[in-house]
């Protein structure tokens, strides 16, 4: 059963008990993330994430590690664009422990000078190493491009120059001002009790007062561009987008049917194209960035220099298929089925669903049940599908982006490339 309360303090609690899990996962999802970051300081959230694991007015990073794991938990947090999360997954004998640890971390944070200068190394070279993966490298320089340097497009790790001479102090007030912009939701899953959670959560998260959230920034217009960048690589890498749709979207399942059957999976039609069929590829698959205003399409794919022309031009005929409406009732099914399937082995973890929780608060104000999403899943039909494929489909915000050797991919840059 789904449970949600707003405490005196302005928190929001959400949870679901499980009795029959041995563990229980607690989150703390904070509205802080690279949107809400300027181009001077654009990866301040993440690397404010780092810094606050290295240590509380009580604890120090090893003590905090120690004392979760030293149960059998674990501790993580992350980044993303329009939130900060922390979360610990632990035996539920061991729940009050994990509220007061992400407590301790969220409200009491040391900064020292030590730390600080320590984590900047570190998290300078997770930027480098970033910058190694063609993949990762080139989804951050697509999403950049695609919104024209607009803060959705901020890379989340941010920029070397911007760490490297960022200051304590421009951290501390950025921890101020938009870790208490708007309460914190607080998400639970497993085999806790949601009353004993609210108790705990209202003696160790003793706030609060809260400020006002910044809007989030406008949407940018997207307009169709080719970006390249040139590395002596035996792969040329792509990205292939179009616009998609925001979290709140009344098209967000047709949409993820879209994307399934387009590169969701082994059967789905590009990797059944490109690497079954024609072999041109060891990976190709979709994605999508959906954020609470806007959201983007995305195609992945590496292939051989001398083949990536062709490659590219099956990626955009079979968008231009779809496009057309070639798409049956039998692979609507299909995928929808694929989709209830994932959720539904997504259940069998008690961070998926913390996590799951916190989403729904967090995007819509409201929790939903599985059996809501499956329903909502299984409405979607053909034309919904063909009507969100015509929409988004459009040759007018077409993106591409190429990784690779620079003759090569000069070359392909000569090309018309159209939907």
């Amino acid at each position: 059963m789904l449970k949600k309360k707003i405490l005196p303090n302005g928190i929001c609690l959400v949870g679901e008990e499980l009795p029959h899990y041995h563990s229980v996962s607690v989150g703390v999802w904070v509205a802080c993330g690279s949107a809400y970051e300027n181009e001077g300081n654009n990866g301040i959230s993440h690397f404010l994430e780092h810094l606050l694991f290295k240590g509380t007015e009580n604890r120090d990073a090893t003590q905090i590690v120690k004392e979760v794991e030293e149960v059998g938990g674990s501790i993580d947090g992350f980044t993303s664009r329009e939130v900060s999360g922390y979360w610990i997954k632990i035996p539920s004998a061991h729940l009050e422990k994990a509220i007061e640890i992400l407590a301790d971390l969220l409200l009491h944070p040391r900064f020292s000078k030590e730390d600080f200068l320590r984590e900047k190394e570190v998290v300078i070279e997770e930027i480098r190493g970033s910058k190694d993966s063609p993949q990762e490298f080139l989804s951050d320089a697509f999403t950049q491009n695609f919104w024209d340097s607009s803060p959705w497009g901020y890379p989340i790790l941010g920029k070397e120059e911007n760490i490297a001479k960022i200051t304590l102090e421009e951290v501390k007030d950025f921890y101020r001002r938009l870790y208490f912009s708007s309460p914190f939701i607080i998400s639970l899953a497993g085999n806790f009790s949601f009353s004993e959670a609210e108790r705990i959560v209202s003696s160790k998260f003793q706030v609060l007062s809260w400020g006002e959230r910044d809007d989030p920034p406008e949407v940018p217009v997207v307009r169709r561009k080719l970006v390249a960048f040139y590395r002596p690589l035996e792969q040329v890498h792509f990205v292939i987008g179009t616009p998609g749709i925001s979290q709140k979207s009344k098209d967000k399942f047709a949409f993820l049917v879209l994307e399934s059957l387009l590169g969701g999976g082994m059967s789905s039609r590009l990797f059944q194209k490109l690497r079954e069929e024609r072999g041109l590829v060891y990976e190709v698959f979709t994605f999508h960035l959906s954020t609470s205003r806007c959201g983007f399409l995305g195609i992945y794919g590496g292939t051989k220099g001398d083949k990536t022309k062709d490659t590219v031009q099956l990626v955009l005929e079979e968008l231009r298929k779809i496009k057309k409406g070639e798409i049956s009732e039998e692979e609507v099914e299909r995928n929808k089925e694929f989709l209830k399937g994932g959720i539904l082995l997504s259940l069998e973890n008690t961070q998926s669903r913390m996590s799951r929780l916190a989403s729904h608060q967090f995007y819509y104000g409201r929790l939903f049940s599985v059996e809501e999403v499956i329903k909502r899943i299984e409405k979607v039909t053909l034309e919904d599908v063909r009507s969100i494929a015509g929409k988004i489909l459009d040759d007018t915000f077409l993106n591409i982006a190429f990784l690779g050797d620079e003759k090569v991919v000069k070359e392909l840059e000569k090309e018309e490339w159209r939907l």
